[in-house]
C-alpha cells in the first residue's frame, strides 16, 4: 500500500487538511457524543477528526485495560464509518514514547516502563515513557498499531513522541545517552516507529517539541514524517514561536521545515486569540494543515467550544484566512439573526476564557493587575451579554447563550471567591471590615447557590455519570460550598499570635521551566515546612510569561519564627526577591544571611524588598535537560527574621 501525498496550501486557499482534536485519553466520550462532535465539526469546514487515544482501546495483543475505561475495536470502527459518511477523515493519536502512563500501568506491560530501575528526569519514577532500548518495545507497538490500523482507514496516524521527559533514564538507555547523546536516541526511536507504520501504509505524524532539545537531529528526521507544530500562547508572532522548555528559544520552525523539506502543520489550542495568530503565522509557509487541539476536560461542559470550533474551522476553510469575516460567519451560525454588539458580546466571553486561580488552597496566588483587568473584562463583556440579549428577548440560541452566561458568571464567582480567601487569610484585618467582608461572604452564598441549580441542571442535560471525568466535574462543583464554608468561617474567628502568614515574593524567569522550592521556617529548634513543589503563578502560567509575583502562605506557630530556610533548584531555577512573616502583632522582616550555599546569585537581594532577587539553581534549561545533575544541584538560603 502506498501512502498518499497531500498537496500544500498556497497560502490563499483553505488548507488540505483542517483537523480538530479531541482527548479521550484524559476525558472518555460516549460514541454518540463523538459522532455528533463529528457532525458538527465537518459543518464547520472540518475535514479531518483527530483521536488522541493513548492506551483507550482495548484489542487482542492490549486487552489489560477496565471496560468502562476503554473502547473496543468495533466502537471505534462505528466512529470511522459515521465519521466517514460526513466527510470525516478520523486520525488515531497512540503515543510511543511519553504520555504512555495507560499502557505503562499495566502490570503486564510495567518492565518495559523507561523508569524501571527507579529513576526520573523529576524525581518521581512513576510509569510514563516506553524504553526505546528494549526490542519488545517496538514488538508491541507493531502488533497493536496493526490491530489498530485494520479499523482507521486512514492513511495518517500519529505517535504522539511529545513531552517524552524520562527518556535515557533506564540503565539501558544511559548508556546509550552517554554514547549517543539524547537526540541520537530519539532519531532512532522515531525512525523506528516510522517504519513500522509505513509497512502498514501509513504516514507518520508527530508532536515536534523535543526537536527543541535537539535541533540538529532535523537533519536526520524521517522526510515523510509530518511535523505537528503546537504552541498554545495567545500571541504567536511571525518570526516563530518560543521554545516549550528550553530557555523560551526562539525559532521559525515552519521555515526550518520547509529548508529541510520537512512537511509540517500547525496545531493550535481550543484558544480563539492562539488560533488566530497562529493562522496568520501559519499561512505565510506551505503547511498541509492545521490540527485543533483541546486536551483533558470534556468541551461539553465548556459553552463556548461550538464558537472556537466554528471560527478555527471557516478561518482554516476561507480564502486569505480572514478572521473577521470567519467570525461573522460563526456568528450568524450559531446566534443568527442578532444585534452585532451581542455578537461582540459573545466573542469577547470566547476570546477571554475563564478563571485561573485556586481559592481555598494551601499557597494563595495574590492579586496581579492581570487577574483585576481579567475579572473587568469577564464583568464587562457579561453585561453586554444581558444587556442585549434584554432587547433581543426572542433568540434562536437562548441555551447556547445561557450557557455562556452561566460559564462567565462561574468565572466571576471563582475570582470573587479568590479575593475574599486571600482578605480572610491577612491577620491583620481592621475591625472595622467585618460588615463589609460579611457582605461580600453573602452575596459569595448566594451566588454560588444560583450557579449550583443551574449547574445541576447542566450537568442533567449534558453529563454522563456513567464517565468518571464526567463525575470528577460533578464532585468539583459539590466541594465548591466546602470550600467557601472553610473561607467565611475565619470571620468568626479573630486571628491568634500563633496565627502567620507568610509573604513570598519571587521571581521566574520562564513560566515554561520546571523549578523546585521547599520552604521552612525555624522557631528555636523546631522546623516548620510551610511548602515544597513548584510555585508557579497560574497567571503567568496562562500569560506564557515570566516575571515577578507574590504568594502567601498561612501556618501556624506558638513560638515567633527566627529565621527562613529555602532550598530552591529544578529546570530554570527561581528567584526569591523578599519574605516577611505577620502574625496579628508582629511583622518580621529578613535581617541576615545566616547560611548560602550551593548554586546561588546575589543572596544579599533577599535583604531588601525592591525588584532585585537572589536566584536558586541553574537557569540553563537545555544545559540542564542534557545534564540533568545541573538541575539536581540544590541552592540553600538560610535567612534570619527579625522585628520590623
Amino acid at each position: 500500500m502506498t501512502v498518499k501525498k497531500i498537496r500544500h496550501s498556497t497560502g490563499r486557499m483553505p488548507w488540505p487538511i483542517r483537523a480538530v482534536q479531541l482527548d479521550l485519553a484524559r476525558h472518555m466520550e460516549t460514541l454518540d457524543y463523538i459522532c455528533r462532535y463529528a457532525d458538527f465539526s465537518a459543518r464547520q469546514g472540518f475535514n479531518t477528526l483527530v483521536l488522541y487515544l493513548e492506551g483507550r482501546v482495548r484489542t487482542r495483543v492490549f486487552p489489560y485495560r477496565p471496560r468502562e475505561e476503554s473502547y473496543t475495536l468495533k466502537d471505534m470502527a462505528s466512529v470511522v464509518r459515521h465519521a466517514r459518511a460526513a466527510g470525516m477523515e478520523v486520525v488515531p493519536v497512540v503515543s510511543t514514547l511519553g504520555h504512555c502512563e495507560q499502557f505503562l500501568s499495566c502490570k503486564q506491560l510495567a518492565h518495559m516502563a523507561e523508569e524501571r530501575d527507579g529513576h526520573a528526569r523529576f524525581g518521581k519514577a512513576s510509569p510514563f515513557v516506553f524504553c526505546p532500548s528494549l526490542d519488545e518495545t517496538y514488538e508491541f507497538f507493531e502488533a497493536y498499531f496493526g490491530e489498530l490500523a485494520g479499523v482507521f482507514t486512514s492513511a495518517h496516524f500519529h505517535a504522539g513522541l511529545d513531552e517524552s521527559w524520562n527518556m535515557g533514564f533506564c540503565n539501558l538507555c544511559r548508556e546509550r545517552w552517554a554514547a549517543e547523546g539524547l537526540g541520537g536516541i530519539f532519531t532512532k526511536h522515531v525512525r523506528r516507529t516510522e517504519q513500522i507504520l509505513r509497512r502498514l501504509g501509513k504516514r507518520m505524524w508527530m508532536w515536534d517539541d523535543f526537536y527543541e532539545l535537539f535541533p540538529e537531529e532535523l537533519e536526520r528526521a524521517p522526510k515523510n514524517v509530518v511535523q505537528c507544530h503546537w504552541g498554545y500562547e495567545d500571541l504567536v508572532e511571525l518570526e516563530g514561536q518560543k521554545a516549550h522548555f528550553v530557555n523560551r528559544w526562539r525559532q521559525d520552525w515552519l521555515k526550518v521545515y520547509e529548508r529541510l523539506g520537512l512537511d509540517a502543520i500547525i496545531c493550535p489550542a481550543d484558544n480563539y486569540s492562539n488560533i488566530q495568530t497562529f493562522t496568520d503565522y501559519g499561512r505565510r509557509y506551505r503547511v498541509l494543515g492545521g490540527l485543533m487541539t483541546q486536551w483533558s476536560s470534556t468541551r461539553r461542559f465548556k459553552p463556548a467550544n461550538n464558537a472556537i470550533l466554528a471560527f478555527c474551522g471557516r478561518l482554516w476553510n476561507s480564502r486569505g484566512f480572514n478572521p473577521e469575516r470567519a467570525w461573522r460567519s460563526t456568528a450568524a451560525e450559531l446566534i443568527s439573526g442578532t444585534r452585532p454588539m451581542l455578537a461582540e458580546a459573545v466573542r469577547e466571553l470566547v476570546r477571554l476564557g475563564g478563571y485561573r486561580l485556586r481559592p481555598g488552597s494551601g499557597v494563595q496566588y495574590r492579586w496581579t493587575r492581570d487577574d483585576d483587568m481579567q475579572r473587568t473584562a469577564i464583568r464587562m463583556a457579561l453585561k453586554l451579554l444581558r444587556s442585549e440579549r434584554g432587547r433581543n428577548p426572542a433568540l434562536a440560541a437562548e441555551q447556547f447563550l445561557s450557557d455562556l452566561e452561566f460559564s462567565a458568571r462561574s468565572a466571576l464567582f471563582q475570582w470573587d471567591l479568590h479575593a475574599l480567601d486571600l482578605e480572610l487569610s491577612y491577620p491583620r484585618r481592621p475591625t472595622g471590615d467585618q460588615a463589609r467582608l460579611s457582605a461580600r461572604a453573602g452575596a459569595c452564598k448566594a451566588e454560588l447557590e444560583a450557579l449550583l441549580k443551574y449547574w445541576r441542571a447542566f450537568y442533567k442535560r449534558l453529563g454522563c455519570p456513567a464517565i468518571s471525568g464526567d463525575r470528577k466535574a460533578d464532585e468539583h462543583w459539590r466541594r465548591l460550598p466546602g470550600i467557601l464554608e472553610s473561607i467565611v468561617k475565619r470571620l468568626g474567628r479573630k486571628p491568634a499570635e500563633k496565627d502567620w502568614l507568610m509573604i513570598l515574593r519571587l521571581f521566574i524567569q520562564d513560566y515554561y521551566g520546571a523549578p523546585s522550592l521547599k520552604v521552612s521556617v525555624t522557631a528555636g529548634k523546631r522546623i516548620i515546612e510551610v511548602v515544597q513543589g513548584q510555585i508557579k503563578h497560574p497567571t503567568l502560567t496562562a500569560n506564557h510569561n515570566g516575571g515577578h509575583y507574590d504568594v502567601q502562605i498561612p501556618f501556624i506557630s506558638e513560638r515567633e519564627p527566627d529565621g527562613v530556610r529555602l532550598e530552591g533548584g529544578g529546570y530554570g531555577g527561581q528567584g526569591v526577591v523578599f519574605v516577611e512573616l505577620l502574625n496579628p502583632r508582629v511583622k518580621l522582616v529578613p535581617s541576615a544571611i545566616r547560611r548560602a550555599e550551593g548554586p546561588l546569585s546575589r543572596p544579599e537581594a533577599v535583604l531588601r524588598d525592591d525588584s532585585a532577587y537572589a536566584y536558586m539553581g541553574w537557569r540553563d534549561i537545555l544545559s540542564a535537560t542534557h545534564n540533568p545533575g545541573l538541575a539536581e544541584h540544590r541552592a540553600v538560603l538560610d535567612i534570619g527574621m527579625g522585628r520590623w
